[in-house]
């Protein structure tokens, strides 16, 4: 069983219009050798109108896994 746990979150630079990356550190435990190790998470929010958010997240991959990213996009309500 991967045991995960939250190690640390930050922005690497200030919010630069017009969007904001956000990274957080994942520390885990590698269930077949007990050794420890880190993966990062990165969310990108930017505003591609201002009734338009878009989040990407780009997630590395651990244990020798693949990475992958996911986009999502959100619109205000009319």
């Amino acid at each position: 069983r991967l045991h995960i746990r939250l190690m640390n979150e930050w922005s690497p630079q200030p919010y630069r219009a017009p969007s904001l990356a956000i990274t957080t550190t994942y520390q885990f435990t590698d269930p077949a050798t007990g050794k420890a190790g880190t993966f990062d998470v990165v969310r990108r929010l930017s505003l591609e109108s201002p009734d338009t958010l878009i989040v990407r997240t780009d997630r590395a991959g651990a244990l020798g896994g693949p990475p992958s990213s996911t986009r999502v996009v959100y619109k205000r309500a009319m």
